[in-house]
Parts: C-alpha cells; sequence; structure tokens
C-alpha cells in the first residue's frame, strides 16, 4: 500500500530493522545503545548481507525490542522503514509506525522460534532497495 511512498525516499533516509532472532545462538555481537553491532561473523545471514544493506546510506540496525525503534526513528528521523519479524511483530510494527505517520514496508520471517530465525534474505534486498518504477512483489503495508 505504501509502496511509491516507499519508492519515492532517498536510500540515505531509510532505515532498516532486523530482529536479533535472525542471528545465530553463537553471534558474537555486542549489545549497545545503536543495537547489537554486527561483526561479520557470518554465522548468520546478518553478516552476509548488512554491508549490502548499508549501500547508499540505508541504516541497518539489529533490534534488541520494540522499544528500540521507536527511539533510533526519534534520533536518526528516517523518512521510511522497513521491518524484519515473524508476522505477528510485523503487524505490529507497521501498525505502530502508522501512528507516527512513517512509511514503512514489512518482510516477514520463513520461519518463527525466537531463536535462529530464517528469512528470504533477497526479499529483504529487494525492498529495501526498491525504486521508483520497481514492481512489488513483496510484502507491504504502511499508512
Amino acid at each position: 500500500m505504501s509502496h511509491d511512498q516507499f519508492c519515492a525516499v532517498p536510500m540515505d533516509k531509510r532505515a532498516i530493522f532486523l530482529p536479533q532472532c535472525l542471528r545465530s545462538a553463537d553471534c558474537p555481537a555486542d549489545l549497545t545503545t545503536e543495537g547489537l553491532v554486527c561483526k561479520r561473523c557470518m554465522r548468520c545471514g546478518i553478516g552476509k548481507v548488512i554491508d549490502r544493506l548499508e549501500e547508499e546510506g540505508r541504516m541497518v540496525f539489529i533490534v534488541p525490542g520494540s522499544t528500540f525503534i521507536k527511539r533510533m526513528i526519534k534520533k536518526y528521523h528516517p523518512q521510511a522503514i522497513v521491518g524484519v519479524g515473524c508476522l505477528l511483530e510485523v503487524k505490529e510494527g507497521l501498525e505502530m509506525a502508522d501512528s507516527i505517520n512513517m512509511v514503512a514496508m514489512g518482510v516477514v520471517t520463513s520461519k518463527d522460534g525466537c531463536v535462529e530465525t530464517t528469512m528470504e534474505w533477497d526479499r529483504l534486498l529487494e525492498v529495501a532497495s526498491l525504486v521508483p518504477g520497481d514492481p512489488l512483489t513483496a510484502i507491504s503495508l504502511a499508512p
């Protein structure tokens, strides 16, 4: 529903929020006030795609909890966000985005469970990289 609005937002004004459940159980990432900081250990998909997600200035956060998202939006003022999570988390995140008039896209994980979940990384890269004129084949919801 927000495809055209999202596509119009420059890459450097987009923030990507990844849930910590995507990381490996033996992840060495450090928890900071900016979220988990990936060390690119390659034990999970995050380490394999984070540099591509950060291309063109996109902000990427590995989220330790849902209140973190609002704090980072308030601090960095992105114009659009992409949230990743299980269906319930994406739904709640899109409702939160709607409540603050934020353009948002959601990408649902392919496996739930809160530990070592999985997702289609190509789908995330597709959504995060949308530009005007691109067709949408991923899930999208927003205000």
